[in-house]
């Protein structure tokens, strides 16, 4: 884990406040590249009393001691570290007891969460070793929500459990001589940032809401959505709002959901396929794009991407499907047995371009989408447009492209669907439409 220059501990603690030495001595023992460099407490208005007589007398607090028998460099604390739990109208509670002060506790401490997972160069590490268990949870449950992946949540095991002001934390010579008086327990959470509509990390919201909200996303994922519009043209968008990319590398994405959708193979590679396989590709590639294409620059992709026109390609496409019987391989060489000798030669010139041709298109599509989604509503996850990109892996011809949705998140016209539905009772009619 790369080390920010920011690292922040926010430990909740009732009235046991060594508990927070005694994690930093874990940390300092498995973790000692991530010390703190600052420390924030979480807690009641009785367990503030305890932890300003703990930390915060001059000469005699144990948070000083620890850093003296440590010999460290002491971590940034002071009183207005001490996060006591609050209403809105800033009135402290004394504990957490009734169902209106959890509530109060819930929306406290995720706003605290959200604050310190705002800042782009710092880490926090949630400490959850004290306080009611109630604060821990919810502490879990903020972290869920907000944790990046700087962030991590521990809790503290320790031999002794009696930890007091006389003895809070074990010293560099107990563990020394015994190294399992304490250890450092990381819990794995699940991170919902990324799919958390942008105002609730932007903004303090009730933690109901928050909760609502996220299980709204997760019953209704992201959703990619291709349409025709009153004038018949194919239109995207992507978690509602319009994405209007070239249309060449919208009919790149629209093919890559067509893939997904009917179950095809995706992502899909080119590198090292059948010759045979990689022609039909570029075929099912092309008919697709030509969706999006006016007449004149359907006829450029057929012979940028196939290397013959349109109406030959056509034609030879007409006469195969005619034949029944056909096996893959031999409907392919039919094909190219039908090409002239000029036209093998583009066809063999154009495939080998063929894998730097999606690239382009692939990053042009990208680009657009997370400038038409970060435009509609302000990206501060950096992940919003995640879900929709054409992922790329590999160099050259080992490239593979994908995307993520699921065929349930893909909603697509059917007359598109038609293009590359299985086509019964002829194994030469790869496609319906061929």
């Amino acid at each position: 884990m790369p080390n920010f220059p920011r690292r922040v501990l926010l430990v909740a603690l009732g009235t046991t406040p060594a508990l927070l030495t005694v994690t930093l001595a874990a940390i300092r023992k498995e973790l000692p590249d991530e010390m703190p460099t600052e420390i924030h407490v979480v807690t009641t208005g009785r367990g503030a009393e305890c932890a300003r007589a703990a930390f915060l007398v001059p000469g005699a607090g144990i948070l000083g001691r620890f850093y003296r028998d440590y010999g460290l460099n002491a971590a940034e604390f002071g009183d207005d570290h001490i996060h006591v739990i609050a209403g809105r109208d800033g009135r402290e509670i004394g504990d957490i007891r009734t169902n209106e002060e959890s509530a109060l506790a819930a929306d406290f401490i995720t706003e605290l969460v959200r604050r310190f997972c705002s800042d782009p160069k710092s880490s926090l590490h949630v400490s959850i070793v004290g306080g009611r268990k109630s604060m821990g949870l919810l502490l879990g449950a903020a972290m869920t929500f907000y944790g990046r992946d700087q962030d991590r949540i521990s809790h503290v095991l320790s031999l002794d459990e009696t930890h007091s002001d006389t003895h809070p934390y074990p010293t560099p010579e107990e563990l020394e001589e015994n190294p399992g008086a304490v250890s450092l327990g990381e819990i794995p959470f699940l991170r919902l940032r990324p799919i958390l509509p942008a105002p609730l990390l932007d903004e303090r919201h009730r933690f109901s809401e928050i909760v609502a909200a996220s299980e709204e996303r997760i019953t209704n994922p992201p959703k990619a959505s291709l349409f025709r519009d009153r004038a018949g043209r194919l239109c995207l968008k992507a978690e509602g709002v319009a994405v209007k990319p070239e249309k060449r590398a919208l009919g790149l994405y629209a093919w890559l959901l067509l893939r997904a959708k009917l179950g095809r193979p995706t992502p899909v590679s080119f590198g090292g396929i059948a010759l045979e396989d990689f022609l039909l590709e570029r075929l099912q590639f092309v008919q697709v794009l030509e969706e999006f294409l006016s007449p004149k620059s359907a006829e450029s992709a057929w012979k940028q991407y196939v290397g013959v026109t349109r109406d030959r390609g056509r034609a030879i496409l007409r006469r195969l499907s005619s034949r029944a019987g056909l096996g893959k391989d031999r409907w392919c060489r039919e094909f190219l047995g039908a090409l002239t000798e000029d036209e093998r030669k583009s066809e063999t010139r154009v495939a080998g371009s063929f894998q730097s041709k999606l690239s382009s298109l692939r990053n042009r599509f990208n680009s657009r989408l997370e400038e038409d989604l970060s435009g509609a509503v302000p990206d501060v996850t950096h992940r919003r447009a995640e879900p929709y990109r054409i992922a790329s892996s590999g160099q050259k011809d080992d490239c593979v492209y994908g995307i993520a949705l699921s065929p349930g998140s893909i909603d697509l016209p059917d007359d598109l669907l038609a293009l590359l539905s299985p086509a019964s009772g002829s194994a030469s009619r790869h496609w319906k439409g061929a």
